[in-house]
């Protein structure tokens, strides 16, 4: 690999100037790209869902208990669930 060149502060300075202008950049095209997320319409859910919890069978507004939106982080397969529900369980309170 090769590496990069040595060079004086000022020069340095110089060159960090120039990536910081595109860093800037990037951060806000992701901000924009967030906001535009963000203001999606929202879709009806017309089918009744239930899910199998820990106290048995409980529907989607069950789940939901009451709040307009439910945040749901997908687990790789290999992944303990019990592990994940203890490291997890104060997101939801």
């Amino acid at each position: 690999m090769k590496t990069p060149a040595v060079v004086s502060p000022q020069e340095w300075r110089n060159a960090r100037d120039k990536l910081l202008v595109k860093e800037k950049e990037l951060f806000r095209a992701r901000d924009a790209l967030a906001a535009e997320r963000r203001r999606m319409p929202w879709m009806a859910v017309d089918k009744d869902y239930s899910f199998d919890g820990p106290n048995g069978r409980v529907s989607l507004d069950d789940i939901f208990e009451g709040r307009m939106a439910f945040a749901l982080f997908a687990l790789p397969e290999e992944l303990d669930m019990r592990s994940a529900r203890d490291d997890w369980k104060h997101i939801g309170s």
